[in-house]
């Protein structure tokens, strides 16, 4: 019988990483393979920091990554909102602007991709993979 695979959170500098130069993506399918992985991203890692990623569209119209939309995973909006703030402060060293909306904010080099995916992890209790 053959092993379940785990999921595993994917963030996007792993991604462009492990398929830099393989528009297949074939090193990346491989490793997730030999690992026994079946990887999973946050939608906001797919639409907007892979979003000219031709590899990740391919993946992902295939079933081969499965995107977790955020309502599928925040089950406490108020414990969300503290988490993403406090996240938000500790890797950007600095507080998020007030007012402004913790589910589609978005600013380059921001580390919101990072904060959004570890608490996909979290809450799917899934491992994560990343590399910066």
């Amino acid at each position: 019988m053959e092993n379940a695979k785990r999921k595993a959170v994917i963030d996007a500098d792993f991604f462009i990483k492990s398929t830099h130069n393989d528009e297949k993506a074939e090193i990346f399918l491989k490793m997730m393979e030999d690992l026994n992985i079946q990887p999973v991203m946050h939608h906001y890692v797919y639409e907007v920091e892979l979003r000219k990623s031709i590899a990740v569209k391919q993946l992902v119209e295939k079933n081969q990554i499965e995107v977790y939309q955020t309502e599928e995973f925040v089950t406490d909006e108020k414990e969300y909102r503290e988490y993403f703030l406090d996240a938000y402060e500790w890797f950007n060293r600095f507080e998020l602007k007030e007012g402004e909306n913790i589910y589609t904010y978005h600013e380059e080099d921001e580390s919101l991709g990072e904060i959004r995916s570890l608490y996909l992890a979290k809450k799917k209790e899934q491992k994560l993979l990343l590399n910066n």
